[in-house]
């Protein structure tokens, strides 16, 4: 397992928040020309919903800014940073991207981690900036539409990055989903786990991005770098009983995205991870609407 990571800030007094919720099926229509970041508001609020995890797949963009990790940050205190804005090179493609979208000071907020290529096919992985996503096509998102609890970005005093946080938006009569965010130094696989356990489910799906402290996969390679972006590939569960069944797909600061297995242990959050539980399979893609 990675050595713990010391962040600038005190320790936080948790390894994971938990708030229940409930997650049903959605299906987004979203157009060509729209901007990525209000078109998900809009449609979200059109289902009067203000939280949900989505994904999109091989959707065409005319234009695509995402970054990617970086070290060491400016201030020489946080322990990973952004890139410099990549722009992808047009045509271009959406291959997954995986989404939450939360609130910021009362206004959508969207944290994205996907891959994505140009006109010769090189793929490229990394965090994708919403607000400079022009799709090109009409598509679907498609993904949970989440009540009973929401992310909230707030401030991390460990980290000091301003992240999101699970927060309770109402009680429910019934809860199929359990909104999570697993903190720095702690074991994402085990976290998982215990998540599960404690609300009494057998088996969960598991949807989310995050941060690791390098990586190591099943077979035995691993990514170097400290400072990484992932993202939960799909078909992904965890059990209380016989713990998790997790593929990532992952980048660090340098080289190409990796993809692999993860072990049932071994694996540190860096920054943050955003997951969600849920009883649940998302059966229906995102996909081009022809």
């Amino acid at each position: 397992m990675a050595d713990r990571v010391v962040h600038p800030g005190p320790r936080l007094d948790y390894d994971r928040l938990v708030v229940p919720a409930h997650a049903s099926p959605i299906s987004l229509q979203l157009d060509s020309g729209d901007v990525l970041l209000p078109a998900l508001a809009r449609e979200l609020e059109n289902l009067s919903l203000d939280s949900a995890y989505l994904e999109l797949h091989d959707v065409l963009v005319a234009k695509l800014d995402y970054v990617r990790p970086f070290w060491p940050s400016p201030d020489g205190r946080r322990v990973a940073w952004y890139s410099d804005t990549q722009q992808l090179t047009m045509p271009g493609t959406i291959k997954r991207l995986v989404m939450f979208v939360g609130r910021k000071d009362g206004t959508a907020s969207v944290h994205g981690h996907g891959s994505w290529c140009g006109p010769d096919g090189e793929e490229f992985f990394g965090h994708v900036l919403p607000d400079f996503c022009v799709l090109a096509q009409d598509c679907l998102a498609t993904g949970f539409g989440l009540t009973g609890a929401r992310f909230d970005v707030m401030d991390c005093a460990e980290t000091e990055f301003s992240v999101f946080h699970p927060v309770e938006t109402a009680t429910l009569s019934t809860v199929n989903a359990q909104l999570m965010r697993i903190a720095p130094n702690a074991e994402l696989g085990a976290q998982l786990s215990m998540a599960c356990s404690d609300v009494g489910w057998d088996r969960a799906w598991v949807y989310g991005i995050g941060s690791l402290v390098a990586a190591e996969f099943s077979d035995g390679t691993r990514l170097e770098s400290i400072a990484s972006e992932f993202a939960i590939e799909l078909d992904c569960d965890v059990s209380a009983s016989a713990g998790t069944n997790l593929s990532i797909r992952i980048v660090g600061v340098e080289g190409p995205a990796q993809h692999g297995r993860l072990p049932q242990s071994g694996n540190r959050v860096l920054i943050t991870s955003e997951m969600l539980l849920t009883t649940s399979v998302l059966r229906t893609r995102s996909k081009p609407v022809t």
